[in-house]
């Protein structure tokens, strides 16, 4: 912890120096550079004003003695008339040149160009005088780099003593800070850490109490956790095994000709009803694990649950008819805060179970009502029930109360499962009576969508 600290205070400072150290040289680079330019600005000016009380001839060598920089003068073709260091005669025309052309086109001009040398600059302004010509003045100084280069020396000297210092102080106060922070003990914080000098320390020590607290809950959680896939894993090998493996026989005989004729239909109809069942296990696996999944995205929006309701009935009607249970809704406007699509599921699959569980010439009903504010679905049968020894377990994945009727109606034993991570989902408590040979009802208890909600 310690060499962390030291190792952040040490890139702080180095950054910290190194940036100081750049920022003073731009400023000062800066305010040299705009220096400079005022000075060719105002020198311009004054030989600019000479030529246009005395005439070109009054820029010569000894009034350019008194300018600190290079002065030339251009006449309104581009010839060099005057330069205070080379000889006019054999110098090129500058007509060209940007600084210059822009003096006869707008009066004024200025530019920058870089030296052959490395690290020098050099300013060019450009004045056009009374009589038409352009007179120009040039100052070269270094760039910022170079700068930086013409007092690398001593700068590295100055940065090394101070990087040095600044880290001898930071190791110094590192171990002062971490000194009553390493003498914690993770295990058992307060006993080992009653010589500390931070009364600071105290919320942190109960704070790693609270988090070993929840690390051991959260490590018993990972073992049941994994058990529970194990066990999840071992349930759908099994229950894909055996309509996999009822598909292969029927499509074997099938494919070596050992079917009669007669039976083909009958065997093709049983793979059709097996391949079924694989879709709706499947879906229901995928169902499941995207309710269980923490980190899936979950939409909420206000639903109406009469209209879902009434849907989920719609639906449900003609496979009510076919196992001859009389199904019916009724209920009362109310709205839940959740996924549509999950409280779709969750409804339908409660409402499902009480057909496949109910005699023939039995019944079933859904009921939506409010309970002191809180919207209720209730769904009832008159079926075969739940053995006390299995109602603490119905709602575990795959564990089916009449095995036999699950699977020959198609179920895949997932159903209650969806129900109860769908409840999970939006908050709605979940709530169960069931008497064997007698029926059972299932609610579901929304939280209250608003708290000056009329109560029922």
């Amino acid at each position: 912890m310690s060499k962390r600290i030291f190792r952040s205070f040490a890139v702080l400072i180095v950054l910290a120096i190194l940036l100081t150290f750049a920022a003073m040289e731009y400023v000062s680079y800066q305010e040299a550079r705009a220096s400079m330019r005022s000075w060719a600005e105002e020198d311009t000016k004054l030989l600019s004003e000479m030529i246009a009380e005395y005439g070109t001839d009054a820029v010569n060598a000894k009034t350019a003695g008194t300018i600190q920089g290079r002065v030339t003068l251009i006449a309104a073709d581009g010839t060099v008339l005057f330069d205070s260091e080379e000889n006019s005669a054999q110098m090129e025309n500058h007509l060209e040149r940007p600084e210059v052309r822009q003096a006869f086109e707008n009066g004024t001009g200025s530019a920058t160009r870089l030296s052959e040398t490395f690290g020098k600059q050099t300013f060019y302004y450009a004045l056009r005088a009374a009589d038409g010509s352009v007179v120009r003045v040039s100052r070269t100084t270094d760039t910022i780099f170079g700068e930086i280069f013409s007092r690398i020396g001593i700068a590295a000297a100055l940065i090394a003593l101070l990087v040095v210092l600044e880290l001898f102080l930071a190791r110094s106060v590192t171990r002062r800070i971490v000194a009553p922070i390493n003498a914690i003990n993770l295990s058992s914080p307060h006993d080992a850490a009653k010589g500390a000098v931070y009364e600071e320390l105290d919320p942190l020590l109960n704070r790693i109490e609270k988090q070993n607290e929840q690390i051991r809950l959260q490590m018993e959680e990972l073992k049941q956790a994994e058990a529970v896939r194990r066990d999840f894993t071992a349930n759908v090998s099994h229950e894909l095994k055996t309509p996999l493996m009822s598909i292969s026989g029927y499509a074997e005989l099938i494919e070596n000709g050992l079917a009669k004729q007669k039976d083909i239909k009958n065997f093709a109809s049983r793979i059709h009803a097996e391949a079924i069942r694989l879709t709706n296990l499947v879906g229901d696996i995928l169902r499941l694990s995207r309710l269980e999944d923490e980190n899936a995205e979950n939409k909420t929006e206000d639903v109406d649950l009469y209209s879902l309701c009434a849907e989920v009935a719609e639906t449900l009607l003609p496979y009510a008819g076919e196992m001859q249970v009389q199904f019916t809704f009724k209920g009362v406007p109310a709205i839940a805060r959740g996924s549509k699509q999950s409280l779709f599921e969750m409804i339908y699959n409660l409402c499902d179970n009480a057909i496949k569980y109910s005699r023939p010439g039995g019944h079933a009903e859904l009921l939506l009502s409010r309970e002191g504010g809180r919207a209720v679905v209730s769904v009832r049968d008159d079926g075969i029930g739940i053995a006390p020894e299995d109602q603490d377990r119905i709602f575990e994945r795959f564990y089916r109360v009449d095995k036999s009727r699950s699977r020959s109606s198609g179920g895949t034993g997932l159903g209650l499962s969806i129900v109860k991570h769908a409840a999970m989902r939006c908050g709605a408590e979940l709530q169960m009576t069931s008497e064997p040979g007698k029926g059972s009802e299932f609610k579901v208890l929304f939280p209250k969508a608003d708290p000056s909600a009329p109560q029922s």
